[in-house]
């Protein structure tokens, strides 16, 4: 309980106060405030990490981190730049740091919680122990920990690695029918919040895909609760949405505003003035679209960026004060997935207000994300200046990229069409749905997943082309399985209804 009282104070402390700064050509971001996190020996994620895990009987630190994260910036400052803890990285263990946003893959296999991670790994890649922000003493105690265990060996380290063996299995057949949007209504509107709006408690993050299969099936009332709730996480000067709250109330947001969430919301806004005709619904999603042209783009490239960071000082002060403080820093990264995400959330938008001038925008954003498709269909997924992408051929990015390009159609069409037949060609699964990511790969890369989101986005992609046996055959193999998402199945519900009509 001490422990989470004092991780509490330092949610509730003073963020940084961000600003712009230049790309450096290092794939390694830090905390932008005094730390020396990167006197730790970094290295990127490849084979040689673990050849050298193996070669050295060193295990693997790996550090899981996000340049939008507070917390991430938090353990730079404090646990990752204290003396002993540098030392004993550099002495004991091999180290490696990864951008989850650049390696969705590597996050989605090792993320621990949340972000950050620090996850102790074997030479072959398998979860020792770790956690999320681990402040200095008990970093150095688990790091103590970690070493012990890999020197006994046999049951002892066999024991931690049994306890983060994920076995759970996110799909399991069954008939795709009209009673799997009802069992999906089913708990969202049981998993309601009635009196502040939105699903669940505190920690309260907005589902913009739950609202809008609410929408869709007529539960008009909890949905406009959910809407209604979800503005106390819009900035009221400059717009755009904070990322989450962390009280049930929607109050104390996480200050970071990231791209995938505003296209989320931006679509759900645009959703709800089409089916209530409330005005206010109309505003926020203009004075949301006003935000991305502002601030959250390149309205010269076309290039939509991935995140705008956190700063409790900036967002708290009013607009004179904020006037005179310089603004939390962009992440120019384009991300293929979010960025579609967001061109997707444009067009519907476009239609949902009539704004055909929304559609043109939309146009201009999916110009740089065409220009990351490879000759053979598959994306890359990033695209950051002063480094070179390594991560291709990703079924979010194949899927979002499909789904953005076919509601954009003339040209567009035939990039979609093939980025669906690389995406079948190389990430199908001989029982239904797609892998998210290629085979192979060093630790945990070399088990592959069929993530429910991911495959209910490529399924509406393939029924948006035509192509309904096939997306028949995506869903049925998650339909025995939904209803362990809760909430989260929102976006398989929707993409059942598209198939069933119901």
């Amino acid at each position: 309980m001490k422990r989470y009282v004092t991780i509490l104070v330092l949610l509730l402390a003073a963020c940084r106060a961000g600003g712009e700064r230049p790309h450096a050509p290092s794939p390694f971001r830090f905390s932008p405030r005094p730390n020396r996190a990167a006197e730790i020996h970094w290295r990127t994620w490849d084979a040689s990490v673990f050849a050298e895990s193996k070669r050295s009987g060193k295990p693997v630190l790996l550090s899981l981190s996000a340049v939008w994260c507070h917390w991430c910036h938090v353990l730079d400052e404090t646990t990752l730049s204290d003396p002993r803890v540098i030392a004993i990285l550099n002495e004991r263990f091999v180290t490696v740091r990864v951008d989850a946003d650049q390696h969705p893959d590597i996050e989605r296999r090792y993320i621990l919680g949340g972000w950050p991670t620090v996850a102790f790994l074997t030479a072959s890649g398998e979860i020792i122990d770790g956690g999320t922000y681990v402040p200095v003493e008990s970093f150095l105690a688990l790091a103590d920990g970690v070493l012990a265990a890999v020197k006994a060996g046999g049951a002892t380290l066999e024991a931690h690695l049994a306890g983060h063996r994920n076995q759970f299995d996110p799909t399991r057949a069954g008939p795709v029918d009209a009673t799997i949007v009802e069992g999906v209504t089913r708990t969202l509107t049981g998993d309601a919040d009635l009196q502040h709006g939105g699903f669940g408690g505190a920690p309260k993050f907005p589902h913009g895909d739950a609202v809008e299969l609410l929408l869709d099936v007529g539960e008009i009332d909890v949905a406009r609760r959910a809407l209604d709730g979800m503005l106390k996480l819009e900035d009221p000067i400059e717009g755009g949405f904070f990322r989450y709250a962390t009280r049930a109330d929607w109050s104390v947001p996480h200050y970071e505003k990231m791209l995938a969430g505003n296209a989320e919301l931006l679509a759900a806004y645009a959703h709800g003035f089409a089916v209530t005709k409330d005005a206010r619904y109309r505003a926020v999603a203009r004075r949301l679209v006003a935000y991305l042209r502002r601030t959250l783009s390149d309205e010269s490239t076309g290039v939509l960026y991935a995140s705008q960071d956190a700063d409790e000082k900036y967002y708290a002060a009013d607009a004179a004060a904020r006037a005179k403080l310089q603004a939390p820093y962009l992440d120019r990264t384009l991300l293929v997935d979010r960025a579609s995400k967001m061109v997707l959330a444009l067009v519907n938008a476009a239609r949902d207000l009539n704004e055909p001038s929304w559609l043109e925008l939309a146009r201009k954003y999916a110009r740089p994300i065409a220009e990351l498709q490879e000759p053979d269909g598959r994306f890359l997924h990033a695209r950051r200046p002063g480094v070179a992408p390594e991560v291709r051929g990703q079924l979010a990015d194949q899927a979002h990229a499909a789904r953005a390009f076919l509601a954009l159609g003339g040209d567009f069409r035939a990039r979609a069409l093939k980025a669906i037949d690389a995406t079948v060609r190389t990430l199908a699964a001989p029982s239904g749905g797609f892998y998210d990511a290629d085979a192979g790969g060093e630790g945990l890369l070399g088990k592959r997943q069929r993530p429910i989101e991911d495959n209910s986005v490529m399924a509406q992609a393939l029924l948006e082309a035509g192509r309904r046996a096939e997306a028949e055959r995506v869903l049925a193999a998650f339909a025995g399985a939904y209803v362990l998402y809760g909430v989260e199945a929102a976006g398989f519900g929707r993409a059942v209804r598209e198939l069933t009509g119901r």
